[in-house]
């Protein structure tokens, strides 16, 4: 009876999936993919909240939540992961910089624009990268002549929009994503059952082998189209 009740629920799960992730994950895929989900499963709610990279590891640690999404997820000690995609990273600019008329910059000319960062090593600068996140950063980049590198799928709709431009590097450089969670005994499960079957759409949908920065640009093409 066991048995039947655990692959019933495997097969029509119910419950409630707790998702914390980094703000740069992707949050309109990560809305349009929740939406798909939730569809397809009606006894299943999904939430996703939006923390700093160390809130969701300790998330993650203190069972807060069902999964984290992270960048470097190897970085993050005594918990697992599961690869998610890797992130083409590029340099980011106003459309009127000089970088914006390259197609591709080395990495070794870089150093000579103004780059969007602060010094680590400083109380302040530390508090500040804390606080600041991708939209911001894009906020600057329109209006100023520095420059900054992020991730390729981040930037699409402001480059269609044409508020902002990105060149690719050489040599390139990625950025990992990944779900990160609990660990558990050995023969314990990662998942219940919904928390899997959410894990499961999600590689499936936003994994290595999904375009999603051509679903990001098709997003960004129809509203601009819309006037939006």
């Amino acid at each position: 009876q066991l048995e039947a009740r655990v692959a019933g629920l495997r097969k029509h799960p119910e419950g409630f999936v707790r998702v914390i992730a980094i703000y740069s994950s992707g949050i309109d895929l990560l809305s349009r993919i929740r939406e798909k989900f939730e569809a397809q499963h009606e006894k299943v709610s999904v939430e996703i909240r939006y923390e700093r990279p160390e809130q969701v590891y300790n998330a993650v640690r203190e069972n807060e939540c069902d999964m984290g999404i992270v960048s470097y997820p190897e970085r993050w000690r005594k918990v697992d992961s599961i690869p998610l995609r890797d992130e083409a990273m590029v340099v980011v600019c106003n459309p009127r910089h000089k970088v914006a008329q390259k197609q591709t910059i080395e990495v070794k000319d870089l150093e000579a624009f103004e780059m969007v960062t602060f010094d680590a090593d400083l109380p302040v600068g530390r508090r500040i990268r804390e606080y600041l996140n991708i939209d911001t950063i894009k906020g600057a980049l329109a209006v100023t002549e520095q420059i900054s590198i992020l991730p390729r799928r981040t930037v699409i709709r402001e480059v269609t929009a044409g508020s902002l431009a990105m060149v690719q590097m050489s040599p390139e450089l990625t950025r990992p994503l990944g779900v990160i969670f609990r660990r558990r005994s050995r023969n314990g499960a990662a998942f219940a059952p919904a928390a899997q079957e959410f894990v499961d759409f999600l590689v499936a949908h936003a994994g290595p082998e999904v375009d999603t920065e051509g679903f990001i640009e098709r997003e960004g093409n129809a509203l601009m189209g819309a006037g939006i």
